[in-house]
């Protein structure tokens, strides 16, 4: 039952009862939504959102920092952790939750079922609908906006946005890629891979060095923060990560050089970064490993699309911290 879940996030601040989901029941049916919206205002690849029955406490609003992305919503992340929380759908009168912060008081296979993806066609390239077509045994239809405006598109259509990616030339050694935050208040720059002195390392790719390492996490600290299942990370020398200003990004100190971002130290060895303003999440590091910074891959913006394929090399047949998934299916759909 769901009454009997809650809905935090990581630092704690929000913290409602699983009552005030509308479902009754595990796994909660939605929608991958894939828009530039939610990718660019989150961090992540894609979103699911659960309704509510209402509007979370007072309590909890105390707590929370507005963003408004369009006339119709507005976003909620946790002041202090960066945790996405809740979507206002003014014009439908509706409530979500981010389905990453609902913990069901006995561990079940799956928070979520996922039934279609929404707005495919915003990624260019398909984006982890492409990986994520069947789920469960199920066939999961996409859309190239909402389901409610058109009708389902082919499969195949889905996978050749994949494929005619793939053809987009690799950057050359010059060439950088932008990543910023929804409201443009975090911006930054990643130099085209180089891994001198760092060649043995396990975040070097294996088939083609030019390209960056990227792998989905399932851990629940990296669920805490975003607000969803999936956090796709791609593991970046710290020499190239670079300001507007082509300045390196000074990282493991406080203040950094990009304004926008605020930390939140998730445990000792471990500080996060997000937008102050639009709470997307931007960066992670680990002390213990300085030599690596985790980049949120939501928040880069390659001509190739949404999974930078020019950029980035995926791995299919890992996710970190697999045993804390909240959600089997995606991550069994994900790895099939």
């Amino acid at each position: 039952m769901t009454s009997r879940a809650r809905i935090a996030c990581h630092c704690g601040k929000i913290q409602e009862s699983g009552s005030l989901l509308l479902s009754e029941s595990f796994p909660i049916d939605c929608e991958i939504c894939h828009c530039d919206t939610c990718r660019y205002v989150t961090g992540s690849l894609g979103i699911t959102v659960c309704e509510l029955k209402r509007k979370p406490s007072e309590e909890t609003f105390a707590n929370l920092t507005a963003y408004h992305t369009s006339e119709k919503i507005t976003r909620y992340f946790c002041s202090t952790c960066g945790c996405k929380c809740f979507i206002d759908q003014h014009a439908r009168k509706k409530w979500f939750v981010c389905s990453g912060l609902i913990e069901p008081e006995v561990k079940v296979p799956d928070v979520v079922r996922v039934l279609r993806h929404w707005w495919v066609l915003d990624t260019r390239d398909g984006g982890t609908a492409t990986r994520l077509l069947k789920i469960g045994g199920r066939d999961v239809s996409a859309y190239a906006r909402e389901h409610w405006d058109e009708d389902p598109m082919p499969s195949e259509a889905i996978l050749n946005f994949r494929d005619k990616s793939g053809l987009v030339p690799k950057p050359d050694a010059q060439d950088v890629l932008e990543g910023r935050c929804h409201c443009g208040a975090v911006r930054f720059r990643l130099a085209r891979a180089n891994y001198e002195g760092h060649s043995k390392e396990w975040f070097v790719p294996v088939e083609d060095d030019t390209k960056y390492f990227a792998r989905l996490c399932t851990c629940r600290s990296c669920r805490l923060t975003l607000g969803f299942s999936l956090q796709p990370w791609v593991y970046v020398p710290p020499q190239n990560i670079f300001t507007v200003k082509n300045e390196p990004v000074t990282f493991h100190t406080t203040p950094s050089n990009i304004d926008g971002l605020q930390h939140y130290q998730s445990s000792e060895t471990v500080r996060r970064s997000f937008c102050k303003i639009c709470g997307t999440s931007v960066f992670y590091q680990s002390f213990e490993r300085a030599n690596v910074i985790d980049v949120s891959a939501g928040t880069l913006h390659a001509s190739s699309g949404a999974m930078a394929q020019e950029w980035l090399e995926w791995d299919l047949k890992t996710i970190s911290r697999k045993g804390e998934a909240m959600d089997n299916e995606l991550v069994g759909a994900w790895l099939a």
